[in-house]
């Protein structure tokens, strides 16, 4: 009789545990999947963290033929909305370094098939919630830099930066050249290869000609090649669009 009990009531505690871990594993995917920080106004005083990240490759993203290649789609967009920052993956389920998400209008296509006329995008680099980042960090961490004794009021007052080093920041407004490869965990288009990514285009050069952003047709001319301007981030000067994007790659119709 007491061996039956024992053998009931370890099979009870198994019973137990399982239904704690699967309720562990279901509010562990639960927990805010990539919520958005909406509010841009952010003073200095209200950074927690501030961090520079130094990513090291192999590839050399200056070089104008390699960058063509690698990039599955490369377009002139301008940015409508920058909606915030985001660090975790919804479909591989782990948190990630901060990014930054929002929202392009597309106006040519200089290679690739995109054929919406607005799109998402996603960008690695950002800033993030005090409150959202401390779901990413150990129990161990939060008390090293003293989270556990803030209250949430000011953790939701508080950010976390995360700057990539040489990188520039994208803004509203603005149209720039952009690389990007389609990134099917966020279902958005990721701008990539950092500075060398994202180069802004000259206003002036393109209200030279009115038909280069506001016009239905996806590619550009040849004479738009030559009048376009975009930004080397790495001197600061403008150079003609015609002399970065190799002819191989070029679309003109």
């Amino acid at each position: 009789m007491k061996k039956r009990i024992l053998i009931i009531s370890l099979i009870l505690m198994v019973i137990i545990i399982l239904i704690i871990y699967m309720l562990t594993v279901k509010m562990s995917n639960n927990i805010s999947k990539g919520d958005i920080l909406a509010d841009t106004n952010i003073d200095d005083n209200q950074i927690f963290l501030s961090y520079t990240t130094a990513l090291d490759s192999t590839m050399n993203f200056s070089d104008k033929e390699l960058l063509a290649d690698e990039a599955e789609y490369i377009i002139i967009g301008t940015v409508t909305s920058v909606d915030g920052g985001i660090n975790y993956n919804p479909v591989q389920k782990c948190y990630t370094m901060i990014q930054t998400i929002g929202k392009l209008k597309v106006d040519k296509v200089l290679k690739g098939d995109i054929k919406d006329k607005q799109i998402l995008f996603v960008r690695n680099g950002g800033t993030i919630k005090l409150s959202e980042y401390e779901k990413s960090l150990t129990k161990e961490y939060i008390e090293y830099i003293g989270l556990d004794k803030m209250t949430e009021k000011e953790k939701e007052n508080q950010y976390v930066s995360d700057t990539i080093q040489g990188n520039v920041q994208i803004e509203k407004g603005k149209t720039y050249l952009m690389y990007l490869n389609y990134n099917t965990d966020y279902g958005r288009y990721n701008i990539k290869y950092y500075e060398y990514g994202l180069k802004e285009v000259d206003a002036s050069s393109l209200s030279s000609d009115a038909n280069i952003t506001n016009s239905d047709t996806e590619t550009l001319t040849s004479n738009e090649y030559k009048a376009i301007k975009v930004k080397n981030n790495t001197n600061g000067k403008y150079e003609i669009l015609d002399s970065i994007i190799p002819d191989k790659v070029k679309k003109i119709k």
